[in-house]
C-alpha cells in the first residue's frame, strides 16, 4: 500500500484537489491542496514543477475564495518560477520562451497540415495564431455617476479633453478608446453596424446624457468607438468608458453589467471623498459573478486629504459585499495631478516627474500593461494552443483511418501533438501576474486534451 507521502499518493491527492476546484468546491480544494503541499515540498522539492503547480493552484483557489493572502502567494509564485535552478531548463522555458514556443508550434503545425493536404486545418491554425496578437485587452471602466471615470480615461491616454467631463455631463453609452495612428471616432447604431465617422468634438452629442432632460441625446446609438495615438493603448489596452451605475438613468447598470463577461478586466472607479454607496456595493456583488479580474481606483484623492480612511473603509465593504474581489489592489490617483504633469512635461521635466509620481498613475499604468494585458495574451495563447491540439488529434485520426494496418500513427503529427499538450501545461503553470490570481481555466472554459 502507498503511504501518505508516496509520490503516487501525492499526485492522486493533487488531482483530487484540482477536481474539487474544477467543480467549484473551492473550500474542499483549498483543504486538499494544503494537505498535499507539505508532502510535495519534502518528496519532490520546493522548486519541482509539480510542487510549483500545486502552489499555483492553491493561489488560484485562495483568489476565488477572497482570501487576503492570494496576491502575496501569487507574487511568491512568480519569484519561484523566475528563480528556478539552471538545471531545470523546462521550468525556465515556461517563463522565458513561451511566446516563441506558441508561435513556433502553430507555424510548424500549420506547415505540417498543409503538407498532408489538410488546407482547412492549416487555415484554422493560421486564424488561431492571428487571434493572439489581433486584439487588445479590453478593460471596462465602471463606477457611479460623476466618480471621475471619463477624467480617468482622459488622464490614462494623456488627452485631458478627449472625453466630455463638463459638470452635469454623463456618459450615456459604451465608449471605447483604443489605439490608432490618428484621431478618429465612429458611431455604431442599427443603421450603421460597422460604424459611421463623427468628429471628436461631437462625442458629447452622441455619447452623453442631456444635462437638462437626463436622457440620451441619441438613444439609437449602441456604442461609440474612439482611436488615438497613445503610449498606453499602444501596449495592447482598450479602455471602455461606461454609463454610471448609480441609477441616474434607468438601465445603465444593466447595460454596464452586460459588457463585463466579454471584458478582460474591470476597472472600478470610486471617489476618494466618500465611501462606497449601497448601489456601488450591490453592483460589485453582481460584477463578481461575471468577471474575476479587477483593479480598484480611488479617484479624486487631491480633493480630500483623508482619502486613506475612505480606502480602508472601502476595503472592508468589498470584503463584505464582493469577497471574490477582496484581494484586488487599490490605486489611489489624481487625474488633476496627472494632467498637470503632462502640461509642464516639456518646460519643467523635474516638476512633471514629481507631479506624475504624486498622481499615483505610474502604478496603475503598470498594472494595466504588465498584468492585465499580459494575462489577456496568455489566455489567447492558451486558446490557440488548445485549437492546435484539437486539430492535430483530428489529423492523426484521419491519417490512422487512411493507413489501416500500420502499427503507429504518423510520427510528425504525434510529436506536434505532444508539444501542444506540454505547452498547454506550461501555460497553465507559468506565472501570469493577474491582478486577481485566477487560473486561465477560470477565464475560459477550456480543458487539457486527454
Amino acid at each position: 500500500m502507498f503511504g501518505p507521502e508516496h509520490p503516487n499518493a501525492l499526485i492522486i491527492g493533487g488531482n483530487l484537489a484540482e477536481a474539487y476546484l474544477d467543480a467549484g468546491r473551492v473550500g474542499d480544494a483549498i483543504s486538499a491542496f494544503e494537505q498535499v503541499l507539505p508532502g510535495f515540498d519534502r518528496v519532490f522539492g520546493d522548486n519541482h514543477p509539480d510542487t510549483l503547480a500545486i502552489r499555483h493552484h492553491l493561489a488560484d483557489a485562495y483568489g476565488r475564495s477572497g482570501r487576503r493572502g492570494a496576491i502575496a502567494m501569487a507574487r511568491q509564485m512568480i519569484d519561484r518560477w523566475r528563480q528556478a535552478p539552471a538545471g531545470n531548463p523546462d521550468l525556465r522555458a515556461a517563463v522565458v520562451d513561451v511566446d516563441n514556443d506558441v508561435a513556433t508550434l502553430l507555424a510548424d503545425a500549420g506547415r505540417a497540415a498543409g503538407r498532408f493536404g489538410y488546407e482547412d486545418a492549416a487555415r484554422a491554425l493560421g486564424a488561431a495564431a492571428d487571434r493572439i496578437g489581433g486584439a487588445a485587452a479590453t478593460v471596462v471602466v465602471v463606477g457611479e455617476y460623476k466618480r471621475g471615470k471619463s477624467s480617468l480615461v482622459n488622464a490614462l491616454v494623456g488627452r485631458p479633453e478627449l472625453l466630455p467631463v463638463d459638470e452635469g455631463v454623463a456618459t450615456s453609452t459604451l465608449l471605447s478608446v483604443g489605439y490608432g495612428e490618428t484621431d478618429a471616432a465612429t458611431v455604431i447604431d442599427a443603421e450603421h453596424p460597422h460604424g459611421r465617422p463623427i468628429a471628436l468634438d461631437e462625442l458629447a452629442d452622441y455619447a452623453a446624457v442631456d444635462p437638462q432632460t437626463r436622457l440620451p441625446r441619441h438613444p439609437e446609438v449602441l456604442e461609440v468607438k474612439v482611436t488615438v495615438p497613445s503610449a498606453l493603448l499602444g501596449e495592447g489596452v482598450t479602455l471602455v468608458d461606461t454609463p454610471g451605475v448609480g441609477g441616474i438613468v434607468a438601465g445603465h447598470a444593466a447595460a454596464t453589467l452586460a459588457a463585463l463577461p466579454h471584458a478582460d478586466a474591470l476597472l472600478f472607479v470610486a471617489s476618494g471623498t466618500s465611501e462606497l454607496t449601497v448601489s456601488e456595493c450591490q453592483f460589485l456583488a453582481q460584477a463578481a459573478e461575471l468577471n474575476g479580474t479587477v483593479c480598484f481606483v480611488l479617484a479624486q484623492t487631491d480633493k480630500y486629504l483623508q482619502w486613506s480612511v475612505v480606502l480602508d473603509r472601502n476595503r472592508d465593504l468589498v470584503r463584505q459585499y464582493a469577497p471574490r474581489y477582496a484581494g484586488a489592489p487599490w490605486f489611489p490617483v489624481s487625474s488633476r495631478l496627472r494632467s498637470a504633469a503632462d502640461e509642464v512635461a516639456a518646460t519643467a521635466p523635474e516638476q512633471a516627474a514629481r507631479l506624475l509620481a504624486d498622481s499615483g498613475f505610474p502604478a496603475l499604468t503598470t498594472a494595466l500593461t504588465d498584468d492585465i494585458a499580459a494575462r489577456a495574451t496568455r489566455i489567447r495563447q492558451y486558446d490557440a494552443v488548445t485549437v492546435c491540439a484539437q486539430v492535430l488529434l483530428e489529423l492523426i485520426r484521419r491519417r490512422g483511418a487512411l493507413l489501416v494496418g500500420m502499427p503507429v500513427e504518423p510520427a510528425e503529427l504525434t510529436a506536434l501533438y505532444d508539444r501542444s499538450v506540454a505547452l498547454l501545461r506550461a501555460l497553465e503553470q507559468a506565472p501570469r501576474s493577474g491582478v486577481v490570481p485566477l487560473g486561465i481555466a477560470d477565464k475560459r472554459d477550456v480543458r487539457l486534451p486527454k
